[in-house]
């Protein structure tokens, strides 16, 4: 079953804003990307798993650093985190609305992930669901997953 997230959607966008102490994910921190740019980080899968210099630094209007092997998002000089931490607090948010959604805590699920991921990538976003209560049956690929995912909503439910 495909769980929307807390805006209805049925995925979230990779990104996360920093407002009055809080951690935003999904829709609300996309609309800060917009209101508040240097509070705001996206594209967060390209950050994960890779080196600074590998990074076009110009798309994001907050301060990315690199600290040993991970990049630091400085979020205008007020929050430092590091890009996996990030990942799982997207992760967190998204099992609050899966527990909420489905009455339970404890889910098996299915990630999507882009097509050339490498396996440190592949090992950081598994260990970053993990983390925030996921148990992770298989990480597929970002086509397959929208197959299934188009698959799922034209199959029709028992009721």
């Amino acid at each position: 079953e495909i769980v929307a997230n807390s805006a209805g959607e049925r995925s979230t966008a990779a990104v996360v804003a920093h407002q009055e102490g809080e951690l935003l994910t999904g829709t609300p921190a996309v609309q800060m990307t917009v209101r508040q740019p240097a509070n705001a980080v996206h594209s967060l899968k390209s950050l994960l798993a890779c080196k600074l210099e590998s990074v076009e630094t110009a798309s994001q209007a907050c301060k990315l650093e690199q600290h040993g092997e991970e990049i630091i998002v400085n979020f205008n000089n007020i929050t430092r985190k590091g890009v996996s931490a990030l990942v799982k607090c997207v992760f967190e948010n998204l099992k609050e609305t899966a527990d909420s959604a489905l009455g339970e805590d404890k889910h098996d699920t299915v990630i999507s992930i882009p097509l050339t991921s490498s396996t440190e990538f592949k090992n950081t976003v598994k260990k970053c669901a993990l983390s925030a209560g996921f148990n992770v049956l298989d990480l597929v690929p970002e086509p397959v997953a929208a197959l299934l995912s188009l698959d799922n909503a034209a199959t029709p439910t028992d009721g």
